[in-house]
């Protein structure tokens, strides 16, 4: 993988280099996106180097189009665009208007995602008993049970009203909390493909020198953020992940 991470081939949509690494997961499929995000969060494993190159995963994946998204938006909701939302630009960041003049985030499964998974989480699951099967190393490991586990996440995440229900949970066991909002979710303008919250300006984490530029203490927002999870975790046992 340390290896892999050093050969720059093309640009992602910001204009940063994305590695071969990057390039080989996002064509493989949705489901080794998902392990590459996964992995982004284990530097200890992979190493920094192989982590902050996968992090582009998390929010560099490539978009789909326009029409595909009003497309989707109009049949899982029921009404024409126009109805539910205006000045839409529904694009990498799903950022859209309602008619009443609200700012909001509109996020929008895949077209075919669920058909994509299935397909991938077929194949694990030959692989999985494979190896199972030759290995008794690997055998410990139940590489069976950890496919199947991943195939529960995922059905999870292909309702998005299961998503607005936790986001809500969220929001209701942080509104104490002055250090921590989660995004109000517009019930009348979510359903299974598709789940509108209130739009949030912010500046990513990985953006260090932007967030010193505006004056914030990273300090002070790592022990914000550490404090927050805590609280979730073992007050609420429900925290984000």
């Amino acid at each position: 993988l340390s290896k892999l991470s050093k050969f720059n081939r093309k640009h992602d949509v910001n204009g940063a280099p994305e590695t071969r690494l990057v390039i080989a997961l996002q064509d493989l499929g949705p489901s080794f996106i998902k392990i590459g995000q996964a992995l982004a969060t284990r530097p200890d494993i992979i190493g920094p180097e192989v982590a902050l190159d996968l992090l582009k995963l998390q929010d560099n994946v490539p978009p789909f189009s326009e029409s595909q998204a009003r497309e989707i938006i109009e049949e899982d909701l029921g009404s024409s665009i126009e109805e539910l939302i205006a000045a839409a630009s529904i694009a990498q960041v799903h950022m859209a208007k309602t008619p009443e003049g609200h700012k909001v985030a509109v996020k929008v499964l895949r077209p075919g995602i669920a058909k994509a998974f299935g397909r991938d989480l077929d194949a694990f699951r030959w692989l999985a008993g494979i190896v199972e099967f030759f290995s008794s190393e690997a055998r410990r490991l139940r590489p069976t049970k950890v496919v199947e586990t991943i195939a529960e996440v995922i059905a999870l995440e292909m309702d998005l009203r299961i998503e607005a229900s936790a986001a809500a949970e969220l929001k209701q066991n942080t509104q104490d909390n002055p250090y921590y909002d989660v995004p109000s979710v517009d019930w009348d303008r979510t359903s299974r493909q598709v789940l509108t919250t209130n739009w949030v300006d912010g500046i990513s984490f990985k953006k260090l020198k932007e967030i010193k530029k505006v004056g914030l203490n990273p300090n002070k927002l790592a022990e914000n953020l550490v404090q927050g999870f805590l609280g979730q975790a073992l007050n609420d046992g429900f925290f984000h992940a």
